[in-house]
């Protein structure tokens, strides 16, 4: 176990460097967008999915969305979209990836009535008065490093008793003397990429929810035996866990 006093004697570019960290965020590049969603078959079933985080958002997801005006943050290509239009809604998909906006438009053509993707960040959506029955977002989550903010914004979007569910990756530093490894984006092998996830535990997800008037109806936590892209990384106890939680807005006072 490597001693907390290592850090201080060393700048943060080493301790990114020994342990494959990240101050921000992984940005999909045109490339990046375009090798994504060509691992991805249109076609396929949701519920077959070998990710065992994505069967398991499959299966929360609600049956009956006719006529609720959704909006999926971190649309990707768009299959949740279509998914949910499938299944009656009106969907609103944002991405920060431009490229990732057009293929998700391109492959969603079926749906033109029922999908639009405006192309823009969900904080101007929170200036706007359109209000959302049903937030959506599966392994976007990860990348926030303020849940407080993107719960201030949800709340503000969405209308009193609408739902929202959360499909992520979660960290649990509990056992770790190096609690300062939370403060980082960590490098989490998957079967295709790595997946870079913040340091945010569920004890986080707690705290923010509850200060912005969401109240925790469903969850799902599984540690799962995936392990991180970094081998002194692997040693250091951090847990992982698939996450999915289904919120409720309640009334602001």
């Amino acid at each position: 176990m490597i001693e907390n006093n290592f850090f201080k004697k060393n700048p943060e570019e080493e301790l990114i460097n020994k342990f494959g960290l990240r101050n921000t965020p992984l940005e999909y590049t045109e490339t990046d967008a375009i090798n994504y969603s060509s691992q991805i078959n249109e076609s396929a079933d949701l519920k077959e999915n070998p990710d065992n985080l994505i069967r398991r958002t499959f299966e929360m997801l609600p049956k009956n969305l006719e006529d609720k005006q959704v909006i999926d943050i971190g649309c990707g290509e768009g299959r949740w979209d279509r998914l949910m239009a499938e299944r009656g809604a009106m969907v609103t998909g944002i991405d920060s990836s431009k490229k990732m906006v057009e293929i998700a438009k391109e492959r969603s053509k079926k749906f033109y009535d029922k999908i639009e993707f405006p192309g823009t960040d969900i904080s101007n959506l929170a200036d706007n008065d359109k209000k959302f029955d049903f937030a959506f977002s599966c392994y976007t989550f990860n990348n926030i490093n303020n849940l407080n903010n993107i719960f201030q914004i949800l709340n503000k979007i969405l209308k009193n008793n609408g739902e929202l569910i959360i499909a992520t990756k979660l960290l649990d530093f509990s056992d770790t003397e190096n609690k300062i490894l939370k403060k980082y984006y960590l490098p989490i092998k998957s079967k295709k990429h790595t997946i870079y996830t913040y340091g945010n535990e569920f004890k986080d997800y707690e705290e923010s929810s509850k200060n912005n008037n969401f109240k925790l109806m469903e969850s799902y936590l599984q540690e799962v035996e995936d392990g991180f892209t970094n081998n002194e990384l692997n040693e250091q106890n951090i847990k992982i866990f698939d996450a999915v939680l289904k919120y409720k807005k309640i009334a602001n006072k």
